[in-house]
């Protein structure tokens, strides 16, 4: 989220008393705010002295106005919205507020300014703004950091601009190594700069930590004491490189390497194990790629590569032929033998954070919905109304491999590609697949369902990115084709990547899906949004953690830790406007739900009823303050493609998640500039209606149990 321009009181006045004349008419309506959500915000702010709003204003930001003027511009609601803060001045954070091109804005609030802004004119409608970050946080440090300051009023933290653009590379002992690109007083003076961006009441102290006696003189870093203040406006700001507790390096550096039992296990039974290696991810890290100079980001790319390549080469040379990484990224794959992996293990080389088996990570979410009706999304009245129906959008489904020849999806396929792991118990089924178990680049037919055309039985997992495919964008083309057979984006285009492996011994009735095959699929969409920038990607998979009694458990928070490379390349795609779209689950969890909608950033996506649209019970859902990303839900029981040409219908949250996959399309379509922060408002803001979702409340506060419903008004 960006700062938006804010007027000065003089011209706040004016503003105000011209829109109040020619504006409100000398009518003021009331805001739309729901009780209980209006209470929850209230405990919030009594709680946290703010509380984090989504204002929709009083203006025409209906899909079919945007959708005649195209590439709105938060800009053009300058005038709104300084009415609307106008009358809430001296409550709010100004460096907190962010306008979308909706005509919507959020920012931090007392609760003063909460009961002003509920009866303030010029807004329609005030919601709890749907969480996001900017920050790449891979340890989840910034929730940590927020509490800290809750209680004990400030937190030291450890804060790198991107303004300083320092070029980074990983030292041999695991920490940060900077060489800057200018001389020491122009990072200096970067420095100072960033500090004077800054409110004054949000810090109560600063070093810059080249000026310490001893320290490394190109050190980018800046020391702030940080007020509650200070940590919501650098959480609201796009130009910082990163924010960690202050201490939090010093501790990760000593800390000694996570080795995996069970790759030892695995490699003395087989002979030999594939594993994942993370790499230590200190200050001045970042997956964000293009928040760096290209001096930096080459220094970043070549470092890890080398470090992988030492690491490796080190403990069994043999093994580079297997080594697969992604440029940039600190994870990598490969494969070894006992020997190999005995000796990786007995070094313990401090660069390496961790080493861990390479394991199925998830499966697919199996367990009349684009229709007007109670529980529908009413996507058919846009399509026949203002034609909205996704022109000039990609969707991107990561899944099991999709027939494209089906009718619902002729015509609409751009590109393929597949990626699949061969190992113990599990084979890739790509076609011609290379060493690692991966299609070379666009092969032709690499994506079909599970490798194969074919007809596969009800239900069957091989069924599923066909089935998700239909509902996200499928337009049906048969004689007897109808609105209701056509999924909520109609008119978007596709690109199908096959993400799963099969079982060596049951066949296609077993399928698996590995992290650095989604990585590897991420890694493919990231390189088709240099030509194709209106791509959304739909993940509709889901895996949890296991006990060693075979017990299943879902994520309870943020779980970035799962698997880093699937985590790093979500944030590199959101820093690009690529939105990752998956469900939550249906194990009927009511205290957390899958991975790797658990991921921060990610649109988390819960299953509704499509014919009330309460909230559907397998779904697995928690608190939504719990985890960083917006929460949704959608029809989730649906008729749509599969395999063989005919229809289906499928129940998940698989399914919930790709109608607002759809949903992106079909916004993005209307609106292109729109970020994935400006559409996740816009749903919830203006097309979703509130649900109750089974939980207890305790304390109030921002998890109150209401989830935004998708439903086109």
């Amino acid at each position: 989220m960006v700062n938006g321009a804010i007027l000065n009181r003089s011209k706040r006045l004016a503003v105000c008393l011209a829109m109040t004349a020619g504006l409100t008419g000398g009518v003021v309506a009331a805001p739309q705010v729901d009780a209980s959500e209006l209470a929850a915000l209230n405990a919030t702010a009594a709680r946290k002295k703010y509380v984090h709003v989504l204002i929709n204003l009083d203006v025409d930001n209906s899909l079919a106005a945007l959708a005649k003027r195209k590439n709105p511009a938060a800009s053009d609601y300058d005038k709104e919205v300084a009415f609307v803060l106008s009358q809430i001045e001296g409550t709010y954070l100004e460096k907190t507020v962010w306008k979308s091109v909706f005509g919507q804005v959020s920012l931090y609030i007392t609760q003063p300014g909460l009961a002003k802004l509920a009866n303030a004119s010029g807004v329609k409608k005030i919601t709890i703004a749907p969480t996001s970050s900017n920050i790449y946080d891979p340890k989840n440090e910034l929730k940590a950091i927020e509490e800290e300051i809750l209680v004990q009023g400030a937190a030291p933290v450890k804060v790198i601009p991107q303004s300083v653009k320092p070029s980074w590379s990983l030292r041999p002992d695991g920490g940060s190594e900077f060489k800057s690109p200018n001389q020491a007083k122009s990072s200096d003076s970067e420095a100072e700069k960033f500090i004077s961006s800054l409110s004054p009441q949000s810090y109560t102290s600063y070093e810059i930590s080249s000026r310490k006696a001893g320290s490394n003189s190109s050190d980018p870093s800046i020391l702030l004491n940080l007020t509650l203040e200070g940590f919501y406006e650098l959480t609201s700001r796009k130009d910082i490189l990163s924010v960690q507790s202050a201490d939090s390096a010093q501790k990760a550096q000593r800390s000694r390497p996570v080795f995996d039992n069970e790759a030892l296990e695995e490699a003395r039974r087989t002979g030999k194990a594939l594993i994942n290696i993370d790499l230590r991810r200190p200050a001045g890290y970042t997956p964000l790629l293009d928040s760096l100079s290209p001096e930096a980001r080459l220094s970043q790319v070549n470092s890890l590569h080398a470090a992988f390549k030492e690491i490796v080469e080190a403990a069994e040379p043999s093994a580079l032929t297997t080594l697969q990484t992604i440029d940039g990224i600190a994870s990598a794959t490969v494969e070894m033998t006992l020997k190999g992996l005995t000796a990786l293990y007995q070094r313990a080389d401090p660069r390496i954070e961790g080493v861990r088996l390479v394991k199925p990570l998830v499966q697919t979410s199996l367990y009349g919905s684009t229709a007007a009706g109670p529980g529908g999304t009413n996507a058919q009245y846009l399509h026949n109304s203002y034609g909205l129906r996704g022109a000039g959008q990609w969707i991107a489904v990561l899944d099991t491999g999709v027939q494209r020849t089906h009718p619902m999806l002729s015509g609409k396929y751009v590109a393929e590609a597949c990626f699949g792991t061969t190992g113990a118990g599990y084979k890739s089924w790509c076609k011609d697949s290379t060493v690692n178990g991966d299609s070379p680049y666009l092969t032709t037919d690499s994506a079909l369902p599970c490798g194969i055309a074919a007809t596969f039985s009800a239900g069957h997992e091989c069924t599923h990115g066909t089935h998700i495919a239909g509902i996200a964008g499928g337009r049906l083309n048969l004689s007897n084709s109808s609105a209701s057979t056509n999924g909520i984006a109609p008119d978007a285009d596709f690109f199908f990547v096959n993400i799963f492996s099969a079982s060596t011994s049951l066949g296609l009735g077993k399928i698996y899906g590995f992290g650095q095959d989604i990585a590897a699929g991420m890694v493919f969409v990231n390189q088709l949004r240099n030509d194709f920038p209106g791509i959304t990607i739909n993940l509709s998979v889901g895996g949890y953690t296991t006990s060693s009694s075979g017990a299943t458990f879902p994520f309870v928070g943020d779980c970035n830790y799962v698997d880093q490379a699937v985590s790093d390349m979500i944030a590199l795609l959101y820093s690009r406007n690529v939105a990752v779209i998956a469900p939550t689950g249906n194990k009927s969890f009511r205290n957390g739900i899958s991975f790797p909608a658990c991921v921060a950033n990610v649109v988390k996506v819960a299953g509704s009823v499509n014919t009330t649209g309460s909230f559907e019970n397998f779904s697995d859902i928690n608190y939504k303050s719990h985890y960083t990303g917006p929460f949704f839900l959608a029809p989730s029981n649906v008729i749509s493609s599969v395999p063989g040409s005919i229809l289906q219908r499928q129940a998940g949250t698989s399914q919930a998640a790709a109608h607002i996959s759809g949903a992106f399309a079909m916004i993005k379509a209307a609106a292109p500039n729109a970020s994935i922060a400006d559409v996740v408002a816009y749903i919830a803001g203006a097309h979703s209606v509130k649900q109750s979702v089974p939980l207890a409340v305790f304390g109030g506060g921002e998890d109150v149990n209401k989830f935004d419903r998708l439903r086109f008004q």
